[in-house]
C-alpha cells in the first residue's frame, strides 16, 4: 500500500529531473551561440577576442641550432573582437623548466600582427617547449597554444693560427694565418690584432668578420707597428662556440731597421767657380737588415742651411750599394764652401739618416786693375801733356844748342854736353824681384820702378858699383811662375790663378794665401 502512495512522487521527481536537464541543455547551447555571436557583436562593450590569424602553428626560425644559439618562435594574431587589447607569448622548455615571456603586443579591433619570443638553446638535443597566448584584457582562443620541439646540435669549433710573416721598412709588416671552421653556419666574430712592446699589450686594428665552415688562408699588412710580439684574436659575435676552439695565436717578431752609410765619391770641376755647375759623386750603402723604403738625398749648405740640391733615391735590398750623382745648379759664391751630403731614409721608429760633410775650395778669378778716373779724359790730359812736354824741350833744345857756354866760367853746359856726361856716369843694376836689369845713374838716390815687374825698389851709393846692387839682392827669395796659358797654380796653396799671359812679366799675388811671385811666359 505504501510502495503504491510513493509510486507517483518518484515519477514526478524523474520528470522533474529530466526536466531540469533538458532546460540546463538548452541554456548550454544558448551561450556558446552567444559567446560565438560576440565575435561580430556590434556593442561597444562587448569582450575582446584574439584567435589565431593563420594556421594556427608556431613557426621556429634560426634552424639548424646549435647549443648556445639563439632562436625565434613566432604566430600570427588576429583581435576579432570589438575592443582593442593586450596580449604576450609564453614558451616553457620541458626539459630545463625555463620560462621566457614575450613582449607585451597592442591589437585593435580586427586588426592582426606577429607577436614572437627569441630563446636560447641551452640544453643538447631534443628539446621540448610547451607555448600559449595569454590576454589580461581580453578572451583567447584555445586554439593558441601547443607544443614544438627542437634540436639541439653540439656548437662548432673554430680556430685561428699565425702561419709566417714577412717584414720589411718598404713594404710593411705582412702576416700570413689561416681559420678554421667546423660545419654548420657561417659565424660572425671579431678579429683583434694585438701587439706587444716592453710588457705592454695594445690593440693594433679590430675588424669584423664572417667565418666560412672549412679552412681559409688570409693574410693582413699591419704596415710598421713598433712591436716585439703579435697576437691574433677570434672574438665570437653573438654565438657560443665550443670549449675545443682555440681563439687565439701569439707569434715574435725581428724588427727590421735601416743602417744607412754615405759617402762622397768625387767633385766635378774639383774648384768651382761662381755660378758654375758641379757634379757630386757618391755611394750609398744599405748595412741594416730590411730593404730601404723609397727615400731622399740632399745637399745641404752648412752656414746657411740652405738647400743646394734634391735627389730621389730608389729602394735599396740589405747589403746593396748605389752609386749616383746629384747636380749643384749654381755654386755658391764663396772661396771656401763648406756643404754636407745627407741621406734620409724611413725606419720602424721614425726616420735615419747619414751624414757625410765636405769642405771645397773654389776658383776666384784675378781681379783686373780699374783706373779710378775716365779713361778717355786720362788719355786726352796726357796726349796734351806730352804734346806740350815736347815743344817744351824742342823749344828749350834749340836754346841750348845756339848758346854758347863755357864751363871754366861757370856758365851752364849745353844739353848735348850735359847728356853725354850723364850717359859717362850711369851704371847698370838688376831688379830685386824680377832680376831684371836695369840703367840707372850712379848719384841717384831714392826709389827707382822697374818697368819689368811695376815694383819699386831703394836704391842708395849706386856709384860703388853696379856688382853692389846685384850681391844685395841675389840672396832674396823670389819665386818665379811659368805658363803658356792664362791659368796658372800658387806655388804655395796650388789655388787655380788666372794671369793674362799678354800682361807678363807681371808681379802678382794669390788672393787666398797671400803669396807674391813673378808670372812669366813659358816653361820653367
Amino acid at each position: 500500500m505504501r510502495e503504491r502512495k510513493n509510486y507517483p512522487s518518484k515519477i514526478f521527481l524523474i520528470i522533474s529531473i529530466l526536466a531540469l536537464s533538458l532546460f540546463l541543455s538548452v541554456n548550454t547551447q544558448i551561450l556558446e551561440i552567444n559567446d560565438t555571436s560576440k565575435k561580430y557583436h556590434s556593442d561597444p562593450n562587448n569582450l575582446t577576442y584574439f584567435d589565431s590569424a593563420g594556421s594556427g602553428k608556431i613557426a621556429i626560425s634560426g634552424e639548424p641550432i646549435y647549443l648556445g644559439d639563439n632562436f625565434k618562435a613566432s604566430i600570427l594574431v588576429s583581435n576579432q573582437g570589438n575592443n582593442s587589447g593586450n596580449i604576450f607569448l609564453f614558451i616553457q622548455n620541458n626539459q630545463s623548466s625555463e620560462l621566457f615571456q614575450s613582449q607585451s603586443e597592442f591589437i585593435s579591433s580586427g586588426s592582426s600582427i606577429e607577436i614572437s619570443i627569441t630563446s636560447t638553446a641551452t640544453t643538447l638535443g631534443k628539446n621540448i617547449f610547451d607555448w600559449w597566448i595569454y590576454s589580461d584584457d581580453g578572451t583567447v582562443n584555445d586554439s593558441l597554444s601547443g607544443r614544438f620541439e627542437i634540436n639541439v646540435l653540439n656548437s662548432q669549433i673554430f680556430d685561428i693560427s699565425i702561419e709566417s710573416y714577412q717584414w720589411s721598412i718598404s713594404e710593411g709588416l705582412v702576416i700570413e694565418y689561416s681559420t678554421f671552421l667546423s660545419q654548420g653556419k657561417n659565424r660572425d666574430v671579431i678579429f683583434d690584432i694585438l701587439g706587444f712592446q716592453e710588457n705592454k699589450k695594445f690593440t693594433i686594428q679590430s675588424l669584423n668578420l664572417v667565418l666560412d665552415p672549412g679552412i681559409r688562408q688570409m693574410s693582413v699588412n699591419i704596415g710598421n707597428p713598433m712591436v716585439e710580439f703579435i697576437e691574433f684574436s677570434l672574438i665570437p659575435n653573438g654565438w657560443i662556440p665550443n670549449t675545443n676552439s682555440s681563439n687565439s695565436s701569439t707569434i715574435e717578431l725581428t724588427i727590421p731597421y735601416i743602417s744607412p752609410i754615405s759617402s762622397i765619391n768625387k767633385i766635378t770641376p774639383s774648384n768651382p767657380m761662381k755660378g758654375e755647375k758641379v757634379m757630386v759623386d757618391f755611394t750609398l750603402e744599405n748595412n741594416g737588415n730590411s730593404k730601404s723604403s723609397n727615400s731622399m738625398l740632399r745637399i745641404e749648405h752648412i752656414s746657411t742651411k740652405q738647400i743646394l740640391s734634391e735627389l730621389s733615391i730608389p729602394s735599396i735590398y740589405p747589403g746593396d750599394t748605389y752609386s749616383d750623382s746629384i747636380e749643384i745648379v749654381e755654386w755658391p759664391n764663396e772661396n771656401i764652401v763648406d756643404f754636407s751630403l745627407i741621406w734620409t731614409v724611413s725606419s720602424v721608429s721614425g726616420t735615419e739618416l747619414s751624414e757625410s760633410v765636405i769642405s771645397v775650395e773654389s776658383f776666384i778669378e784675378e781681379e783686373e786693375f780699374q783706373f779710378p778716373v775716365d779713361i778717355r779724359s786720362l788719355a786726352i790730359g796726357i796726349i796734351a801733356g806730352i804734346s806740350l812736354v815736347l815743344a817744351s824741350r824742342l823749344i828749350w833744345g834749340t836754346i841750348s844748342v845756339r848758346t854758347p857756354h863755357t864751363s871754366e866760367t861757370g856758365l851752364r853746359e849745353t844739353r848735348v854736353s850735359r847728356k853725354k856726361k850723364e850717359e859717362e856716369i850711369k851704371i847698370e843694376v838688376k831688379c830685386p824681384f824680377c832680376d831684371q836689369s836695369l840703367r840707372a845713374p850712379a848719384n841717384h838716390k831714392g826709389q827707382i820702378k822697374c818697368p819689368s815687374c811695376t815694383k819699386q825698389f831703394n836704391h842708395e851709393h849706386l856709384e860703388k858699383a853696379s856688382d853692389q846692387s846685384i850681391n844685395k839682392f841675389e840672396n832674396k827669395e823670389i819665386l818665379t811662375l811659368y805658363s803658356n796659358e792664362d791659368l796658372l797654380d800658387c806655388p804655395k796653396c796650388n789655388q787655380k790663378l788666372r794671369v793674362p799671359i799678354d800682361k807678363r812679366p807681371v808681379s802678382s799675388r794669390c788672393p787666398v794665401c797671400k803669396t807674391e811671385f813673378l808670372a812669366k811666359k813659358g816653361s820653367d
